[in-house]
């Protein structure tokens, strides 16, 4: 299973597989930002003008969409027959999306096991321990939101 650019970017390493035989690869030093870093635009702006990356990386980007529009354009499912127009339509409902961390606002049933999963620990331990130790272990695991989401589903 491929890992995020998050999981990649905390490591500073990536695994290239090359010939069946899989490598550790360090990133080199200075090149690529913290996840930190990449999870926030203002940040990673910041991190790109410091080290004079800014428009080197607006450019590489560019470069990597433009081959991306010329996939879409190619692109049809397999019970349709490719045409232009079809190609057009792909292309122009291409647009600029973040690069979200794993699991964070994922699917909606994702979203439901991720509550069902916490409301069933924190209503194991209602009645045994004040809300406050509740809300502290669940905080370990989940969001804020998450927490206040399980919270109100208690109870008595």
């Amino acid at each position: 299973m491929a890992e995020s650019i998050y999981a990649q970017l905390d490591k500073q390493n990536v695994i290239t597989p090359v010939n069946g035989i899989d490598y550790d690869t360090a990133l080199p030093t200075g090149l690529f930002p913290t996840s930190e870093v990449f999870e926030s635009p203002d940040k990673l702006v910041d991190w790109a003008n410091e080290n004079s990356f800014t428009a080197k990386l607006i450019q590489k980007g560019l470069q990597k969409a433009i081959i991306e529009v010329r996939a879409c354009f190619k692109s049809y499912p397999k019970d349709e027959v490719w045409s232009e127009e079809m190609g057009i339509k792909n292309v122009f409902k291409m647009e600029w999306k973040a690069i979200n961390r794993p699991n964070v606002g994922g699917s909606k049933a994702v979203s439901t096991a991720i509550l069902e999963t916490g409301g069933k620990i924190a209503q194991s331990m209602k009645g045994i321990v004040e809300d406050t130790q509740i809300i502290a272990i669940l905080s370990k695991t989940y969001t804020t939101a998450e927490v206040e989401a399980i919270m109100a589903t208690l109870t008595d």
